[in-house]
């Protein structure tokens, strides 16, 4: 059974009705037929149809045939469809014309039908080629998007916490403004992946990160910056960061951020946008450095205060120092439990 794509659409322009009634008797019982009387008509009648072939007159009152399908060939959306030109003239400069116009191919009149329906084939065979490679082109186009996409939620999503990262962080500071960035670190990470080992690690994440999000409003976003690091770029009109912080720090108090018999406390830091995206995430992350340095539930706020930078680096220092030497054992750690009597 026969279905409409299976039958080609081919629109007959010939200014001579003869002519025409001549080509639907021979292929109207094989294909759906249009018609068109001049070129210009024919320009319009392809645009409305969109057929699949164009057999076109050239010798044609208002629009030849060579005008015609110049201007079809304009057309982006008939730029696919196969002209065949149908003329009496059938010197060798004439079919240059006609190639040079557009056209697919030239068939010199009288023609036999046999011919006229072979070169048909060809050209619907070649129509069906070319919309299978456009739709798998389609498919390929679809395919290499939803695999970006894919990719690029890899590339800026952390894999324990589903929340955006790093890569998306910097990213939003590039385009975000007036906006302040917040920082977070747990002080319970480190102890839960000693105890208990990743597993419960990344489950500890997963909680903090679920926690931390349901105290944020619509006008934060959350990011899971590292491991146990997190950051926050907030739009909320507070008089002051610290004013966020002590509001922020009594939602945290209400609902305790529990797993098993370890509570996890924050320290937390604030910076402006008043800088370069990279500078923004500098000044943030070395206030967190010095809040890590106070303790548990400390908020400091970046001045451009060497001492700040002073106090962090002296402390880093020190335990680069403490870990490389035991790294090339020239510290020995020793442990000694706690005896009651």
């Amino acid at each position: 059974m026969e279905t409409k794509d299976s039958r080609a659409r081919i629109l007959i322009v010939d200014d001579d009705e003869k002519n025409i009634k001549l080509l639907r008797i021979m292929l109207g019982d094989t294909y759906d037929i249009d018609t068109a009387t001049n070129g210009r008509e024919g320009v319009e009648k392809a645009l409305e149809v969109i057929p699949d072939i164009i057999l076109l007159d050239i010798m044609m009152p208002e629009m030849d045939g060579y005008a015609a399908c110049r201007a079809i060939r304009e057309e982006k959306s008939l730029k696919m469809v196969k002209i065949i030109l149908l003329s009496a003239k059938a010197f060798l400069k004439d079919r240059l014309d006609g190639y040079e116009a557009g056209a697919d191919d030239y068939l010199s009149k009288p023609f036999e039908e046999s011919e006229l329906h072979s070169k048909i084939r060809v050209f619907w065979r070649l129509v069906q080629t070319e919309k299978r490679l456009r739709d798998w082109n389609t498919d390929l186009e679809m395919e290499v998007a939803r695999r970006t996409s894919e990719q690029y939620a890899i590339l800026v999503t952390n894999a324990v916490s589903g929340l955006p990262n790093a890569n998306q962080l910097d990213i939003d500071l590039r385009k975000k403004k007036g906006f302040r960035l917040y920082m977070l670190k747990m002080n319970s990470y480190d102890e839960m992946l000693c105890a208990f080992g990743t597993e419960m690690a990344d489950r500890l994440i997963c909680l903090v990160s679920k926690k931390l999000a349901d105290l944020l409003t619509e006008n934060d976003q959350l990011y899971h910056y590292r491991t146990d690091e997190f950051a926050i770029i907030s739009y909320e009109k507070t008089n002051s960061p610290d004013q966020f912080f002590y509001s922020f720090v009594e939602k945290v108090s209400t609902e305790a951020i529990q797993l098993g018999n370890i509570s996890v406390n924050i320290v937390f830091s604030g910076s402006a946008a008043d800088d370069s995206a990279a500078n923004i995430l500098n000044n943030a992350y070395l206030a967190l450095l010095s809040a890590n340095i106070r303790g548990p539930m400390s908020f400091v706020e970046y001045t451009p205060d060497s001492e700040m930078e002073k106090n962090i680096v002296s402390n880093l220092s020190w335990s680069y120092r403490i870990g490389k030497g035991i790294n090339e054992n020239l510290i020995v750690p020793y442990y000694q439990g706690i005896r009651n009597n």
